[in-house]
C-alpha cells in the first residue's frame, strides 16, 4: 500500500477528512510494516523502535484532529512532504528480499527517510494543543470559575472552594 500521491498539484491543501481516512491510514500501515521489516535484525531494532514511536504520534495525532480549527493549512505542507516519492517507504518495503535478515545497505536507505519522517511528524504535534487544552474549551475555562482574580481576600476564600467549579467536572485528574 502506498501513499496517496498529491504531487499532481503542490498547491493544494489536504482536507483534514481526507488525512484522516487515507494518509494517515497508510502512513501508519508503512511504519508498522518498517518497524516488522527492521525487527528481524537486533542491530536494527533502535530503527524499529523509532518507527514504532512515529506509528504512535501519527495515532495520537489521528485521535486529536477531532474538533480542531485552523489547522489544515499548515497540517497540508506537512502531510505533503510526508507523501513526496523521496520520503516514501513503500518502494523500500515492497522489494523483494531474497533473505530473511536486512542488509546493511538496505538498511541505510531507511535512515534518511526515518529523518525526514520524524521532523515532519513533531511538527505536526507542535500543531496540536495540549491534552488540558483541548479539555479546557471557551465554555469550560478557567475564567468561568466566577473568581475575581483582582480581589486578593475574596481569592484565597474563594480557592478553598475552587475543587467544586464546573472546571473540574471534566477534568481528569
Amino acid at each position: 500500500m502506498s501513499t496517496p500521491n498529491s504531487s499532481e498539484n503542490p498547491n493544494e491543501i489536504l482536507s483534514l477528512e481526507r488525512i484522516r481516512e487515507t494518509i494517515i491510514p497508510s502512513l501508519l500501515d508503512q511504519f508498522s510494516r518498517a518497524k516488522n521489516f527492521l525487527s528481524n535484525s537486533q542491530s536494527l531494532s533502535e530503527m524499529a523502535n523509532q518507527f514504532e514511536k512515529l506509528r504512535k504520534d501519527l495515532t495520537y495525532i489521528e485521535h486529536a484532529f477531532t474538533g480542531l480549527k485552523n489547522f489544515d493549512e499548515s497540517a497540508s505542507n506537512l502531510f505533503k512532504i510526508l507523501q513526496q516519492p523521496q520520503h516514501s517507504l513503500s518502494h523500500l518495503l515492497d522489494q523483494p528480499s531474497t533473505r530473511s535478515r536486512i542488509l546493511d545497505s538496505q538498511a541505510k536507505q531507511f535512515q534518511p527517510k526515518l529523518r525526514v519522517l520524524n521532523e515532519t511528524i513533531i511538527k505536526l504535534k507542535l500543531l496540536l494543543p495540549s491534552p488540558h487544552k483541548l479539555l479546557l474549551s471557551k465554555e469550560n475555562s478557567v475564567l468561568s470559575t466566577g473568581i475575581d482574580f483582582h480581589q486578593p481576600n475574596k481569592v484565597l476564600d474563594t480557592l478553598t472552594g475552587l475543587h467544586f467549579s464546573k472546571v473540574f467536572e471534566a477534568s481528569p485528574a
